[in-house]
């Protein structure tokens, strides 16, 4: 079956489980929600596992992009990045979305399916 995946336009995790529509299209075959980590200004490990506790596990696309790649917040770590999608897979998320630049052999992707990715602003690389 196809998916469809529905990205997280919301300022918070809080903002996010009280929209009736992202709960509504959890709860449907066929979609995925993502969840980006970066646009959250509530993020703890503690609001992240509500969201998976409220939309399922198997239906999240998690993505924390580093602020080269467009993420939205420019004093992230990577390792507070990398801690947080690998916190991710550790609770089974359908997709951790991680950068090329960021992917390390300590990461473990468990059930996890890995959507490995580059942004180039600059324009289309040669193939």
């Amino acid at each position: 079956m196809a998916e469809i995946c529905v990205s997280s336009h919301h300022g918070s995790i809080t903002e996010l489980l009280q929209d009736a529509e992202f709960r509504d299209l959890s709860q449907r075959d066929g979609f995925l929600i993502e969840l980006r980590l970066d646009a959250y200004q509530d993020l703890s490990v503690a609001h992240f596992d509500d969201a998976v506790e409220v939309l399922g596990a198997r239906k999240l696309v998690v993505t924390y992009r580093h602020p080269m790649e467009g993420g939205k917040n420019p004093n992230v770590t990577d390792v507070e990045r990398l801690r947080f999608l690998q916190h991710a897979a550790t609770r089974g998320v359908c997709y951790v979305d991680i950068e090329a630049r960021s992917l390390t052999p300590k990461f473990q992707k468990g059930s996890s399916k890995l959507i490995l990715s580059y942004h180039s602003f600059g324009g289309v690389p040669d193939l």
